[in-house]
C-alpha cells in the first residue's frame, strides 16, 4: 500500500511558496519519492532501485519524481 502526502504554504494570499509532494510505502513507512517546488525552484529524487531515472539537469530530478509518483499513485487506485 502506498502513501501521497502534500505540503503546500497555508498563504491563501499568495501563490504557494513552497509545495511538496512525499511518496511512502505504506507497510515499511519507506521515502519512494519526493517532488518539491520552493520558490519557484524544482528539486525531486526517486528512491526506489527499479526505477530507471529520466532526471534532466535542468529541473534537478522534479519532472522524474512527479511522474513516478503519479503513476504509482494511478496503479494503487486501480486496486
Amino acid at each position: 500500500m502506498l502513501r501521497k502526502l502534500m505540503v503546500i504554504t497555508a498563504d491563501t494570499d499568495n501563490r504557494p511558496s513552497v509545495w511538496t509532494e512525499n511518496l511512502y510505502d505504506g507497510q515499511t513507512g519507506e521515502i519512494l519519492a519526493v517532488a518539491q517546488i520552493r520558490q519557484g525552484l524544482r528539486w525531486g529524487m526517486v528512491n526506489d532501485r527499479s526505477h530507471q531515472p529520466k532526471t534532466l539537469a535542468e529541473d534537478a530530478g522534479w519532472d522524474d519524481a512527479n511522474e513516478y509518483i503519479n503513476a504509482m499513485m494511478a496503479d494503487d487506485r486501480k486496486q
